[in-house]
């Protein structure tokens, strides 16, 4: 299917979006702020903090552990960490196996494995008793 726009609408609509710029504008907040932030907040839905400078979807490494690293020390719970790119850390968390525990090189302490995954995603994981 095609679409077909006006140049007139294209350039209003730049226009609209350029004058409200500023509307678009959101802090951005060190790990620290952005986590202690997240835990004051009473919220029954999920609270997703980026790292918008770590973003594979944009063709980065996602292997920062800055956010990670401060939910640990925060002691965040029920908190959940959507991509990590680590290739060292997942065989080593494999090795251990889930329930064991590994000593991470982040500087993060010790982590217990709850779930792992060989990628394929055929199926739901089962958690470590």
């Amino acid at each position: 299917m095609a679409i077909i726009a006006h140049a007139g609408f294209l350039h209003e609509l730049y226009h609209y979006i350029s004058e409200r710029e500023e509307a678009f504008q959101v802090p951005l907040l060190t790990p620290a702020d952005a986590v202690a932030r997240a835990m004051q907040t009473r919220s029954s839905k999920p609270i997703v903090l980026a790292d918008v400078q770590d973003n594979c979807g944009a063709g980065a490494t996602s292997d920062t552990t800055g956010i990670l690293a401060e939910l640990v020390r925060q002691d965040a719970q029920d908190a959940v960490v959507g991509v990590l790119v680590d290739p060292e850390a997942a065989q080593a968390a494999h090795a251990v196996g889930m329930g064991g525990t590994l000593e991470d090189s982040h500087a993060l302490g010790s982590l217990r494995i709850m779930r792992s995954s060989c990628g394929s995603n055929t199926g739901p994981s089962t958690a470590a008793s």
